[in-house]
């Protein structure tokens, strides 16, 4: 249920940014987000101090991570559920609100798997609304087998989705068909070292807007087909490791509007098997 309308958020994103090179530069139009509902806050804290792919950066992923800020692991959650009702929501609960109204709550439950002992809620009353900051919303759940969106998670005033899903190394099956993505300018590194992922579903895509692609199924081991029909990366500035060490891809579904015209594609298809 739209309670109240969220402040406007005017963002630029420049070439350095996203690392392309100064012939390359175009200038980016202020982008206007006009954000309602209940909204997530943004669950990057814990990464930007760790910019590097190193062991360091590893083990903060594995073993420092927490969830919302919350005493709990992001190691120890076996599955993520959205619900659209705060009527299940215990008194343990915490506020994850970008406002701090409690308008998002997140709790957990025992999972019955004692090595993996929680599942994870997040709920709000009509649906959560995602922040426009979306990286390593699910970044470092290394151990998650599902999560189910419900239909009730709005993602279409997202912009950065960066390393939203990076090392759910164990998820194997992922369904975003119920995402949007209209706004978004940045999917570097989105599905990064999913590593046992072998389906994953993005028909619904829309990437008229994005920018940045790198790195964005780097390491996806395990896949072997991608269906990219709905992609249209005309404005895409880098392609670079795209489908990096993506090992066991054999079929690629694209369409003319999956160009590579503008973009660096440095090392695009590097450890693949098929040359496309």
């Amino acid at each position: 249920m739209k309670k109240y309308l969220k402040i406007i958020f005017i963002v630029f994103i420049c070439v350095t940014l996203i690392g392309c090179s100064s012939n390359e530069s175009n200038n980016i139009e202020q982008i206007t987000v006009q954000s309602s509902g209940n909204v997530l806050m943004s669950d990057a804290s814990g990464f930007d101090a760790y910019t590097s792919f190193s062991s360091e950066w590893n083990n903060h992923v594995k073993y420092s991570c927490t969830v919302f800020g919350s005493e709990y692991l992001r190691s120890s959650i076996k599955n993520v559920l959205f619900l659209d009702s705060l009527d299940d929501a215990p008194t343990d609960a915490w506020d994850i609100s970008d406002d701090e109204d409690q308008s998002v709550m997140a709790w957990v439950d025992d999972s019955g798997d004692s090595s993996v002992p929680y599942d994870l809620y997040i709920a709000g009353d009509g649906g959560v609304d995602a922040n426009i900051d979306t990286r390593y919303l699910f970044a470092g759940y290394y151990n998650l087998e599902s999560i189910d969106f419900n239909d009730c998670f709005y993602t279409g005033d997202a912009i950065d989705m960066s390393f939203m899903f990076y090392y759910c190394a164990t998820l194997k099956d992922l369904d975003t068909s119920s995402l949007s993505t209209s706004s978004a300018y940045v999917m570097a590194d989105m599905f990064r070292e999913c590593i046992s992922l072998t389906s994953l579903t993005l028909t619904s895509f829309d990437t008229s807007h994005v920018l940045d692609m790198k790195r964005m199924f780097y390491g996806c081991v395990s896949l072997k087909s991608l269906d990219l029909g709905s992609f249209d990366t005309t404005n895409v500035q880098d392609m670079s490791y795209m489908f990096y060490m993506c090992s066991s891809l054999t079929i690629l579904y694209k369409t003319s509007s999956f160009t590579t015209s503008n973009a660096q594609t440095t090392d695009m298809y590097k450890g693949t098997y098929m040359n496309y």
